[in-house]
């Protein structure tokens, strides 16, 4: 009987360890730094955007534009930040860093420390045709650690 108990305990423990955060968790490395303003509300960071072989910069019909997200839970409550799409020209043989700023939905603001990112790369095709809308399609998506400061 006083072995049941002991169980009963342990996991009650393990419980309350798992949903208390991440006390024991790695910190799973770098991650892309991100600056906060002052009312921490805003993080303007840099997001590397691979090289993409199907670019065509001399095509006007086409335009590229990333967009991201930012995740942070604190406590019982949990910030979300969305940029707004940045357009920017693509490269078809480097790596670019490119600038956004993720704004917090109101009423919501971040702390310092990790949170998550996630982005997208999105493809817009315009036929020139009024009566067709713009074509966006993803081609690349990313997510990574983010360290607000």
């Amino acid at each position: 009987m006083k072995a049941m108990q002991k169980i009963k305990i342990a996991f009650a423990l393990a419980a309350v360890l798992a949903m208390s955060g991440t006390g024991w968790a790695a910190s799973g490395g770098p991650g892309i730094s991100g600056d906060l303003n002052g009312p921490r509300n805003e993080v303007t960071l840099e997001v590397p955007v691979p090289a993409y072989q199907a670019c065509d910069t001399t095509n006007t019909n086409q335009t590229y534009s990333v967009k991201a997200y930012i995740f942070q839970p604190s406590g019982r409550i949990f910030a979300i930040g969305i940029s707004d799409p940045t357009s920017f020209t693509c490269s078809l043989t480097t790596e670019q860093l490119i600038g956004v700023l993720v704004k917090a939905f109101p009423g919501l603001t971040f702390k310092p420390g990790p949170a998550t990112l996630l982005f997208q790369v999105t493809l817009t095709e315009d036929d020139g045709n009024i009566a067709t809308p713009p074509v966006d399609t993803i081609i690349y998506e990313f997510g990574s650690r983010v360290d607000l400061h």
